[in-house]
């Protein structure tokens, strides 16, 4: 009875601890994201002269086509 509470205490920290690089993990990625959105608008100003956002072209398919 000891040793298996002891494999489920050693699977539980095991899980701890993988869940606590997850977070890690996780918190990393999110301070990576919001450096990025904040310095993409700066670098992209900085590099290109014209509009990040371009003109979107609304393609209409031709009326024949929609009957079928």
């Amino acid at each position: 009875m000891y040793s298996l509470n002891l494999v489920r205490g050693l699977i539980l920290s095991k899980r701890n601890l993988l869940i606590q690089q997850l977070l890690h993990v996780l918190f990393k990625v999110w301070i990576y994201v919001r450096v990025w959105v904040v310095l993409k608008p700066k670098y992209t100003s900085t590099v290109s002269t014209e509009s990040p956002v371009a003109p979107v072209k609304v393609i209409s398919p031709p009326p024949g086509k929609l009957n079928g």
